[in-house]
């Protein structure tokens, strides 16, 4: 009778213990996405402000053509002559790891900086890897690729 009493006992707070670490997680998947999408709103509103928050300091961004930048960069570039009329990440696939986040994803993006840069639109496939800290859920570092329309 004792061991049914305790293997029920133990039973409920395992159950107890894995229902909770679910709902963290998925309160954690939805805090990356609100990230990415702070991201995107910050680029197309030109907010150099909120772009800098959600960027950790140790960013490495990796663009289509093979150029990186760094959190200071990206930053620079968005407020000068840099425009984005769209910057939308579709289709996320988030995966957690203690305090780390990988993101596969899919972007669409428009951007230029006329008339040196003419805008022109950009289609991609993206990984971008997150971390938990004292600001929240951070992009330490993405790459994306061009995704050729007649491919996929």
């Amino acid at each position: 009778m004792k061991i049914s009493i305790v293997f029920l006992l133990l039973t409920a707070l395992f159950i107890n213990t894995a229902s909770q670490l679910l709902a963290n997680q998925a309160d954690d998947k939805k805090s990356v996405a609100d990230a990415l999408d702070r991201m995107g709103q910050a680029m197309e509103h030109k907010d150099v402000e909120a772009l800098g928050a959600v960027l950790h300091d140790d960013l490495t961004w990796g663009h289509s053509t093979g150029a990186t930048q760094t959190k200071e960069q990206l930053v620079a570039e968005l407020g000068g002559a840099e425009i984005y009329e769209q910057f939308k990440f579709s289709n996320l696939a988030i995966h957690i790891y203690g305090s780390t986040a990988v993101v596969r994803c899919t972007a669409d993006i428009r951007n230029g900086a006329p008339p040196a840069k003419p805008m022109h639109q950009g289609h991609f496939i993206c990984l971008i890897v997150l971390v938990k800290g004292a600001h929240g859920w951070q992009i330490v570092g993405g790459q994306r690729a061009h995704v050729d329309e007649k491919a996929s």
